[in-house]
């Protein structure tokens, strides 16, 4: 039983140290090209205006 537990702890370290690789390259992906970040930007503008939309026209 202690071999899983092990076993799924290094597994999960593994996991997240592949999202970390992956969110760091992805993040130079964006930052080296001033096109692609702003158009990040403005998809996250747009993404922030329509919550921002549905929550004034939500009923209480």
């Amino acid at each position: 039983m202690l071999q899983l537990g092990f076993s799924y702890m290094l597994l999960t370290l593994l996991v997240f140290i592949g999202y970390g690789l992956l969110s760091h390259s992805f993040r130079l992906f964006i930052i080296n090209s001033p096109q692609r970040l702003k158009g990040m930007q403005r998809s996250l503008a747009g993404a922030f205006v329509l919550l921002s939309v549905k929550l004034a026209l939500a009923e209480r």
